[in-house]
């Protein structure tokens, strides 16, 4: 039967928790007339309290300093973890949830790491059953699939939560977002190809999800402020939201039939554009000869084959990077936008 009511020692034990974890190692805590004071109750409760903290190596009682915040490496392994919910496969994926893996280990926590490819109902029992273990923090790639209303419903057991990369949601979370800044991806994306004097440009989105909320819209807002930076209108009839490799080649036959050039394709995903590629050679059109193109999220589709073609990181370095000064700096609730790299190439 579940627990309902918590006991005083429970009550408080969390509330000084919370006061631990916004300190660095070796700061000072109250006394415990100060914190008796605070919480209106006797100072042998506190000392129960502080007792419990220090055998979980969440503080040390040092004679004529009190207690202080303890080191990292001493506390107990629940407040050493860091949840990752990440897709742990994938050409962009496999990337940044290494770098994350690593850098969470090298700031001594424990990564636990939740797939965030496997079916809904099995993400959610593992993370309740981890919520109940009370780790350090969470980080989530909020893509717009994510069981967004469970985390809003867990909220307050959760202490510090991260979302990173995408936040594909109309939700609002008092959480930290670091989050790559597609609106900036779409703009240099679309900057470049007019550098490159090319007019007539196709954007293809990645995909047509059925959430509201998603990168595609964010990357669009970019491509129509370059538009607008260069004097051109921004024409819908050579946007392309992709659903189907069939879809797609009819909008492009579509396109081609209507114009007498096509200069530039901006595909919001490398695979995708490798599919463009195909059916533009159905036509006898060449990619670097007849147009130029560039993809997003610089992945293998992009330079493994030939001709390659410029891409778009989401830069997984600055975002992990990031990561590491949000957990060093005690979890700031704020968003932080981090700068996708434009990945030239011979074209």
């Amino acid at each position: 039967m579940e627990k309902i009511f918590k006991s005083k020692i429970e009550v408080l034990k969390e509330k000084i928790i919370e006061e631990i974890f916004r300190k660095n190692p070796g700061e000072k805590l109250p006394t415990e007339h100060e914190f008796a004071k605070i919480f209106g109750v006797n100072r042998s409760t506190i000392n129960k309290v502080l007792s419990l903290l220090e055998n979980e190596g969440l503080i040390e009682r040092k004679t004529g300093v009190g207690s202080v915040v303890g080191n990292k490496e001493s506390r107990r392994l629940n407040y050493r973890l860091g949840v990752i919910i990440e897709r742990s496969t994938g050409h962009v994926y496999e990337f940044l949830t290494r770098l994350i893996v690593k850098k969470i280990q090298e700031n001594k926590y424990f990564p636990l790491l939740i797939d965030l490819s496997e079916p809904t109902e099995k993400i959610l029992s593992h993370i309740k059953e981890i919520i109940g273990n009370s780790p350090e923090f969470f980080v989530i790639d909020g893509i717009g699939y994510f069981p967004f209303n469970f985390i809003k419903d867990n909220l307050p057991k959760i202490r510090n939560l991260i979302f990173i990369n995408r936040f594909e949601t109309d939700f609002d979370f008092t959480a930290t977002y670091i989050l790559s800044d597609y609106e900036f991806g779409g703009y240099i994306g679309t900057k470049y190809l007019f550098e490159k004097g090319k007019e007539k440009i196709i954007i293809v989105t990645q995909s047509f999800p059925f959430y509201k909320t998603n990168i595609d819209k964010e990357r669009l807002k970019g491509v129509k402020k370059a538009f607008a930076q260069y004097g051109i209108n921004f024409d819908e009839k050579f946007l392309i939201i992709n659903k189907n490799n069939e879809y797609l080649r009819e909008r492009i036959e579509e396109i081609l039939k209507r114009e007498k050039r096509i200069d530039g394709i901006f595909a919001f995903a490398d695979n995708v554009g490798r599919d463009v590629q195909k059916i533009l050679e159905e036509k006898n059109l060449w990619l670097g000869i007849d147009y130029i193109m560039v993809g997003y999220f610089n992945t293998s589709h992009s330079f493994e084959l030939t001709p390659q073609f410029p891409s778009i990181s989401i830069n997984e370095e600055g975002l992990v990077e990031q990561l590491e000064i949000v957990i060093k700096n005690n979890y700031p609730k704020e968003i932080f936008k981090i700068k996708p790299i434009l990945v030239e190439r011979k074209i």
